[in-house]
């Protein structure tokens, strides 16, 4: 199987980059960060769904490349209780 992954590499860094880009103009005094929930929400969900798709890929029959997210695992969401 071939699978290319760039692009969901590619989102992945994108929005890795996009919240430290937050966290980081939200530092306060170099030691507390105030930021928003709807600031951070995007990046965090769109950064958890790239996690899942990589974690769930597998290659048939090569025990090196296998899917590390278990039928009972649960990738945690940011804010469950948020609206929406």
């Amino acid at each position: 199987m071939n699978v290319d992954f760039n692009n969901v590499r590619k989102a992945a860094l994108s929005n890795f980059n996009h919240l430290v880009d937050v966290l980081n103009a939200g530092i306060c005094n170099g030691r507390y960060i105030n930021v928003s929930t709807e600031s951070i929400t995007p990046s965090l969900d769109n950064l958890r769904s790239c996690l899942v798709g990589i974690a769930c890929t597998y290659n048939e029959g090569d025990p090196e490349f296998v899917c590390v997210l278990g039928e009972d695992d649960h990738v945690k969401e940011f804010n469950p209780e948020r609206d929406g």
